[in-house]
């Protein structure tokens, strides 16, 4: 009898998630591949767009290594230690949602930034945002993966990382590109904007 009811506790505590097939796993791979590309665009752009912000708001060069660097490393290490706590007790999938939207938006309110405070706080909010892909993308393939295939798909997942950082330099210089041409008249929803804020808005959409 006490056998028996000791049994059950023990049963639902060794119960394991619903399996993923391996395509399905990938599939993920994949999405939060997409992913980490977006945030490195959403992150990396600024750098860019240094000289046409400066012209705009008149920031000194102490002000630009806030708002390239130091504003959002900041923010995405005070949001890394509360982000891996969520992750631990929360929906990974959720959190994921709820952090791409979060620093998507804080990437478009960049572009209607109207001072140097304003894009400050945005660039804050981005870091903040993006703390939570790292934690919740690695947390989900060390559930679904194999032990035997979870090595390459961690080492796929970080090169992502460094495709993000390609890519972002190159998607940023094309919009840079047309971005003049594109602000001559004003944008749907959005008005009249500058080439730089043009920028921002059209890498934060897409999250």
């Amino acid at each position: 009898m006490h056998n028996k009811n000791s049994e059950k506790p023990e049963a639902e505590i060794q119960q394991t998630v619903k399996p993923v097939t391996l395509f399905r796993a990938w599939a993920i791979v994949f999405i939060l591949l997409i992913l980490t590309v977006l945030a490195f665009i959403d992150r990396n752009t600024i750098s860019l767009m240094v000289d046409p912000i400066r012209e705009s708001f008149g920031v000194t060069d102490l002000q630009m290594s806030w708002l390239q660097g130091t504003a959002f490393a900041l923010f995405f290490l005070l949001g890394s230690l509360p982000m891996g706590w969520i992750v631990d007790n929360h929906s990974k999938r959720w959190t994921i949602f709820l952090g791409v939207i979060i620093w998507s938006l804080a990437t478009v309110i960049c572009g209607l930034s109207a001072n140097f405070t304003e894009l400050l706080i945005a660039r804050c909010i981005v870091g903040l945002g993006e703390a939570v892909l790292q934690p919740a993308g690695w947390s989900m393939i060390a559930k679904i993966f194999p032990k035997h295939k979870l090595s390459l798909a961690i080492s796929v997942l970080s090169a992502g990382a460094q495709v993000g950082v390609a890519i972002s330099y190159l998607f940023g210089g094309l919009l840079i590109a047309q971005a003049s041409e594109i602000t001559k008249n004003p944008l749907p929803l959005f008005g009249q904007t500058e080439p730089w804020q043009f920028v921002f808005l059209a890498s934060g959409i897409p999250g």
